[in-house]
């Protein structure tokens, strides 16, 4: 027997990340590399863009020619399961895109995971709005991808995982998307526990002042253990969002609205509830530099 002084063989954890500039670069590299453009993938009917930025999730899609459909969505963002098992099972479908949104997960997973397993779908989460995936899930997906610079202060940064090791090869980052040394450097020395812990503080100091307010409904009233939020998103009534939104900013309030302004290609006579969410929504700063302070002051110029 021998035995070297250094070891010869790496041992590769199970679900592979790949890094990249950002996880538009990852959703771009999943469609060429692993979709056909003769098939449809399906997508939620919520997916906005903005002049500046345009969509990270929709450009791909565009960019790549992909045949696609839209499922429709319940009002608190949760998948609408009877019409996302419906088309999946009446169309040429070959992958569905599942979204977290603003880090709130989805409650229908594991049904959602045997269905593309039923129909042979290649099923991919975007978890974009959150670093923190659920840790004890029971259900396999394809891919999941993850936005680094959406929930901490870095240039730009995102990485999508796999458990399907030959899905991803042995590389570490995505040809041409490179994500930025200081960036991933952050991103190594966070520590991601604490950034847990005040998102989470935050955003339930939130639902704790604003809750009896007429004029405002929250989304997410209670998170889960392992749900860590992007935000604090709330519907404002009676059209008043826009109104509420410019005083903010006028008060030192940054804020936004995810989205305010939707891909064209989400038919508005199909899915109505789509365009009453984004003409109304409002997202409010819970990472980790703000206190509550800040909330405090929030809240009382909301009032």
């Amino acid at each position: 027997m021998k035995i070297s002084k250094l070891p010869t063989n790496n041992i590769s954890n199970p679900e592979l990340k790949r890094f990249a500039k950002s996880g538009r670069d990852c959703f771009d590299f999943i469609y060429k590399n692993h979709l056909n453009k003769k098939q449809k993938i399906l997508m939620p009917c919520y997916i906005g863009q903005t002049k500046k930025e345009g969509s990270g999730i929709f450009d791909p899609v565009r960019k790549n020619k992909l045949l696609f459909e839209f499922y429709q969505l319940e009002k608190n963002f949760q998948v609408d399961f009877s019409d996302l098992e419906y088309k999946a099972r009446s169309g040429n479908f070959q992958a569905v895109l599942i979204i977290h949104y603003f880090g709130f997960f989805q409650i229908e997973m594991k049904k959602i995971s045997s269905l593309c397993d039923k129909y042979n779908l290649i099923l991919i989460e975007d978890f974009c709005h959150t670093l923190f995936p659920p840790l004890s899930k029971s259900y396999t997906s394809n891919f999941k991808i993850f936005s680094i610079h959406k929930t901490l202060n870095t240039k730009n940064g995102g990485y999508l995982t796999s458990n399907e090791l030959d899905k991803l090869n042995s590389e570490t980052t995505i040809d041409g998307s490179l994500i930025d040394l200081e960036s991933l450097t952050i991103f190594m020395n966070t520590n991601l526990f604490r950034v847990k812990k005040k998102r989470v503080f935050n955003y339930n100091y939130y639902c704790s002042e604003l809750k009896n307010l007429n004029d405002i409904s929250i989304i997410n009233n209670t998170l889960t253990k392992e749900e860590v939020p992007l935000n604090f998103p709330i519907i404002v009534k009676n059209n008043l969002r826009e109104k509420l939104y410019f005083f903010l900013i006028s008060e030192g309030v940054e804020t936004c609205a995810m989205w305010y302004e939707l891909a064209p290609e989400i038919n508005k006579n199909k899915f109505p509830l789509s365009y009453k969410i984004s003409n109304s929504i409002l997202n409010l700063s819970t990472h980790h530099d703000v206190g509550k302070k800040e909330i405090l002051y929030v809240v009382n110029k909301i009032k």
